[in-house]
């Protein structure tokens, strides 16, 4: 019920600074070479990232996905893991963008390590 409460500049400000997070991690993930879906409404980015699959010899997006934790210093999600047809997330990794924007630009700068 408190939230309702709440006045409306308070949710203008929250819509534009997740706007704003959304923006600077997008750039960051698409300069890495993801391709990205621009959320309209979530806090998160899926990406397609076959790819990377197919070039550090991962067989998914799990396996993917440790890689980026090992070797990139970067933690994201398995797209299967929000499919009920796992097969059909076998290639996407979702970022999560409700961070501080330093950390954002830190996970990009680790990000373009697979840019090259």
């Amino acid at each position: 019920m408190t939230a309702l409460g709440l006045p409306d500049p308070y949710y203008v400000y929250l819509r534009e600074s997740y706007q704003a997070r959304r923006d600077l991690l997008l750039g960051k993930v698409e300069e890495a070479g993801f391709v990205a879906y621009k959320p309209r409404g979530a806090y998160y980015i899926l990406t397609e990232a076959e790819h990377f699959l197919k070039r550090f010899n991962c067989r998914d997006d799990h396996e993917f996905a440790l890689y980026l934790i090992r070797e990139v210093g970067v933690a994201t999600v398995p797209g299967s893991s929000f499919y009920a047809h796992r097969e059909l997330g076998r290639t996407k990794i979702r970022f999560c963008f409700p961070k501080t924007d330093d950390m954002l630009i830190e996970a990009g700068r680790r990000l373009q390590k697979l840019a090259h």
